[in-house]
């Protein structure tokens, strides 16, 4: 992979945690969300093959179409519940980012999130008889439940949610069968990651879109801190963790930097326009409202090398001129 001034793959700064697995291909189930699809982008541009699955009837298959331009990408239109028809290719990696039940509505539907417990056993399967060295797989915050403080690796999990104890569940398996198995299996425990590509629904993208259409969003009063990280630095880490991460570890994704999620949303209105109306305060907060929710990323900078490049104010206004462009706004 060659050099860049924001590397997708960093030297770590102490030379007996340097691990280098290669990375020259590389599979992507859900390669079609926000994170598949920024990585997509970064391992093209650095000359690496990908195999993109994704679901056949995806409407989001568009979000690929930067990296399908560098004739490095291969589409296999395969859905989580038929993985197991997927023909097995050589490859480095496999970014297990697929997850079925995201939205609002299946969250706490625990019989449809266990399903991609198996989804899972199955995607490693496949990635074992591809002769992968590394299976890094996107865990979540709901992974620990509610908690008022800074979440480390060694933070208990406690998950509240179905989604979360699924995830919980999902990384336990992976873990059992890397080690069986002798492959790297590496979880990314994602906090928020915003950016192009990301869910109608998801915050961001929801308060840029409403400014764009000059409307009057609503939003509680901001207190909670929260931590956000551009999907780009997302998917460098993600790149990072493959090559350089270890084995059965967990890895804390985040920015490290910690902000009330008030400065966040003013800082998405000025940058369509700082004249905007908005109603801070105007939503109750809800009963289980998270309140805190900041990453400790030291673990993941000792092991990588990684270090975020973007900061929100930069990552905003790359997501308001994709937003802008998309709806022609």
């Amino acid at each position: 992979m060659k050099k860049r001034d924001c590397p997708a793959v960093q030297a770590p700064d102490t030379a007996d945690s340097i691990i280098r697995r290669p990375l020259k291909k590389a599979i992507i189930t859900g390669a079609t969300g926000m994170i598949g699809a920024a990585l997509a982008e970064l391992l093209t541009s650095e000359g690496v093959k990908v195999t993109a699955l994704a679901r056949p009837e995806s409407p989001k298959m568009r979000n690929l179409d930067k990296a399908l331009s560098t004739g490095l990408v291969k589409i296999v239109p395969v859905s989580l519940q038929a993985l197991d028809t997927f023909e097995p290719e050589t490859a480095d990696v496999w970014f297990h980012f697929a997850w079925d039940g995201v939205g609002r509505e299946a969250r706490d539907d625990l019989p449809r999130q266990m399903k991609n417990v198996d989804y899972l056993r199955t995607a490693f399967s496949k990635a074992v008889q591809c002769g992968v060295h590394s299976f890094v797989f996107a865990g979540s915050q709901a992974e620990y439940g509610p908690v008022s403080g800074v979440l480390t690796e060694d933070t208990p999990m406690n998950p509240v949610i179905a989604y979360g104890k699924a995830k919980f569940a999902a990384e336990t398996a992976g873990n059992a069968l890397g080690g069986k198995m002798g492959v790297n299996f590496i979880t990314a425990r994602i906090l928020s990651v915003f950016g192009p590509y990301d869910n109608d629904y998801a915050m961001v993208t929801g308060a840029v879109r409403a400014f764009l259409r000059k409307e009057r969003p609503v939003f509680t009063k901001g207190e909670q801190i929260w931590d956000y990280l551009f999907s780009e630095d997302a998917a460098r880490a993600m790149a990072a963790l493959s090559v350089s991460g270890r084995g059965g570890e967990a890895y804390v994704l985040g920015s490290g930097d910690a902000r009330p999620l008030a400065e966040y949303i003013l800082a998405i209105r000025d940058a369509v326009d700082p004249a905007l109306d908005l109603g801070l305060g105007e939503v109750p907060y809800g009963p289980n409202q998270v309140m805190h929710l900041e990453a400790d990323i030291s673990k993941l900078v000792r092991d990588t090398g990684f270090k975020p490049c973007t900061d929100f104010r930069t990552g905003i206004e790359k997501t308001v001129l994709y937003l802008r462009e998309k709806e022609s706004l």
